[in-house]
């Protein structure tokens, strides 16, 4: 039991921490933890659930704890016990009827999404919506005061996940508050972050004196930022249907991916392309879709997004890579999904390359010790606060499967509320091999997210198809030597044609102006009545009669139903024709194929 005659250490909040205090549902961190059925068949009750809560509030005391300022004390608030905590405000049930679809649960976070936190208590709440149409689902929910968006997620791990199905039990600890803090005691209390902050600037600018090399390279980087900032301030903001808006009312959405599947589309594009890159170009797929559904013009739409930077560390040098907002133009003009994702991956290095990032962190670090007039007039240049028309958070977590009272989690999103003028959020977390993705909208400028679902879902399958036909085309010989564009080029004109069993492809003696590229199925392939060979799924067929500009000279002939790809002969020539590697592969395979019907011949020689 905690003697609450003890003295307790005063802990102030932090500058940053205690700026997100007063905003309301703005500064909210919300979650969402949709939670399938055990393996008997049953999802945990609202009544377990609030118990194993209550066995777990001593494993940190922020569960309990709440910032507070003392009558005539000055300076930042600290944490102090709630004197009054009650469980019951911080874990509640949804009032439900029968079992929740998706679309009610959407609204029911909605209007948990839109329900402030009382500042006056711990900052932390749980709802228990059940039962759900497969299982039950927990709707959390933080101030930022108390953790970011990846603190939020480790916050509530403490409090409701294992990483066994076998819950980690605990007997729950008697706990009574200490005394709040008098304005007297405070005058004690450290100050917050601003003796560290004082202290590193101390350090800071004794090395520079001691050091002239740093000297220089601290003026060579304060002359790239100026010249960032001043490049930032010119830049012309063009009009976007989603920089309107008031931030409400609200639409949700969320949608959910394999990790897997989402890092083998990266890896399948080839070029470098990563996970991020996939998502940015499902993000375009959607943006391009709901343009295209409300009558708007094709033109690039910029979506903020965070990027990790590296840091250079010395010997024994610790800290964490920091974290900016990096502004990215999204190709929504692009039809072709493969194309598109290699563009945004190119935007993407070329921003980098340039120094944006880092330049951005950069400022963000001196605004921390700059007037508040300074930072409110900066901070929108490099924020993105009017230059982008869509934010996207990432939180990557626990790669590990997750439980809850042995009901295993099926997806964990997370949500941050439109702003005015930033119509439409993304928060994409990683979580037990499961990319979740929520969605968050302002209705007043958005109208419906549908056709953004629509058009990210389509996207997607339309990736998955292009990626499978591009690895199909830099499989056969005669493309492998093209570049990537011209690879893409060829698997986006290329069409997909299903075959019956028994149809005939090519007939010998034909005028040919199709290539063939085998994706299922066997066909039989035969010349002057005689058959030669069975080909495959990855095999190819036609080159002959279209470099040649010659009749066919076999008949093939599907033995069994398939699919080919089929490329018209103006797509085939424009490629192949054009590389010479390419000519000398087509030449040896045509002079291979007419080896074997006693018709070997050069190029250039006519049909004999």
């Amino acid at each position: 039991m905690t003697d609450p005659t003890e003295a307790v250490a005063l802990e102030r909040l932090g500058p940053a921490d205690a700026a997100n205090l007063g905003g309301g549902i703005s500064h909210l961190v919300i979650g969402l933890c949709r939670l399938a059925k055990r393996e008997d068949g049953s999802v945990p009750s609202f009544e377990e659930v609030r118990e194993l809560v209550n066995e777990r509030l001593g494993r940190s005391p922020r569960f309990r704890q709440a910032p507070y300022l003392p009558d005539g004390a000055s300076g930042l608030p600290v944490w102090a016990d709630d004197q009054d905590f009650d469980l019951d405000y911080h874990v509640v049930k949804a009032d439900t009827d029968g079992p929740v679809n998706r679309h009610e649960l959407d609204e029911l976070l909605a209007e948990w999404m839109t329900t402030p936190i009382d500042e006056t208590k711990p900052l932390w709440r749980v709802q228990y919506v059940g039962p759900t149409e497969d299982g039950a689902a927990l709707m959390v929910k933080s101030s930022h005061a108390l953790a970011d968006g990846l603190g939020s997620i480790a916050l509530f791990a403490m409090l409701l996940f294992d990483v066994t199905v076998e819950p980690q039990r605990e007997e729950a600890a008697s706990w009574s508050p200490a005394p709040l803090p008098t304005a007297s005691e405070l005058k004690n209390a450290p100050s917050g972050e601003d003796d560290a902050d004082a202290g590193s600037l101390l350090d800071r600018a004794t090395s520079l004196i001691t050091n002239p090399q740093q000297l220089r390279e601290a003026a060579n980087a304060t002359a790239e930022v100026g010249s960032y900032l001043l490049r930032k301030s010119r830049e012309d903001v063009p009009a976007s249907p989603l920089a309107n808006g008031t931030g409400a009312p609200l639409e949700l959405r969320t949608l959910e991916y394999p990790l897997d599947r989402l890092k083998l589309l990266g890896r399948g594009l080839g070029t470098g392309a990563t996970m991020n890159d996939v998502i940015l170009g499902l993000v375009a797929g959607g943006l391009r879709q709901w343009l295209i559904e409300n009558g708007e013009p094709l033109e690039d739409l910029a979506v903020r997004v965070p990027v990790a930077l590296k840091k250079d560390r010395k010997a024994g040098e610790g800290g964490n890579p920091g974290v900016a907002p990096m502004i990215v133009p999204l190709p929504v003009e692009i039809e072709d999904p493969v194309r598109r994702v290699r563009n945004v991956r190119e935007r993407t290095e070329s921003i980098k390359a340039a120094g944006e990032p880092a330049h951005n962190l950069a400022v963000r670090k001196m605004l921390r010790e700059a007037p508040s007039q300074v930072r409110d007039r900066t901070l929108p240049l490099i924020t993105g606060r009017g230059q982008a028309n869509v934010a996207i958070h990432n939180l990557p977590g626990p790669p590990i499967k997750l439980y809850v009272l042995g009901a295993p989690t099926a997806s964990f999103h997370s949500f941050t509320l439109p702003r005015a003028g930033l119509a439409l959020h993304l928060n994409v977390v990683s979580v037990g091999g499961v990319v979740s993705i929520g969605l968050a909208g302002d209705k007043s400028a958005v109208r419906s997210l549908d056709p953004f679902v629509r058009g990210f879902e389509e996207t997607e399958k339309a990736l998955a198809g292009g990626v499978g036909r591009l690895d199909l085309v830099r499989r056969v010989p005669v493309f492998a030597p093209l570049d990537d564009d011209m690879q893409e080029d060829l698997a986006s004109k290329m069409s997909e044609r299903k075959v019956k069993s028994g149809e005939t492809l090519a007939e010998q003696g034909e005028h040919g102006d199709l290539f063939f590229l085998i994706v299922e199925g066997k066909f039989d392939v035969s010349a002057d009545g005689k058959t030669l060979r069975e080909m495959g799924p990855g095999e190819s067929f036609g080159e002959i009669a279209l470099l040649r500009d010659t009749e066919r000279t076999a008949t093939v002939k599907a033995s069994s139903k398939g699919v080919v790809m089929v490329l018209s002969r103006d797509a085939f020539l424009e490629a192949v024709a054009a590389d010479p590697t390419s000519m000398v592969v087509a030449e040896a395979i045509i002079n291979t194929r007419l080896g074997d019907l006693g018709r070997y011949q050069v190029f250039g020689d006519g049909e004999s």
